[in-house]
């Protein structure tokens, strides 16, 4: 079976849905997504970490309102 690739903020709002807004353990969850293909980034030209990347999705959802939504 064929898991969904996921967009990265859908991603990002099903976790927080599924696990609450508790930042540390929702961008543990998608990072450990991103690591198993479940979400993809196009461009990683900073070369972050899934980890790092995470948390500035995050924090790009918390300021720009979209997160929760």
């Amino acid at each position: 079976m064929t898991e969904k690739v996921y967009g990265q903020r859908e991603y990002m709002r099903k976790l927080v849905k599924e696990l609450g807004s508790e930042k540390a353990k929702v961008c543990a969850a998608y990072a450990c997504g991103e690591r198993e293909g479940l979400v993809v980034r196009q461009v990683n030209a900073r070369r972050l970490s899934a980890e790092d990347y995470a948390i500035k999705l995050w924090n790009d959802g918390q300021d720009k309102n979209w997160l929760l939504t």
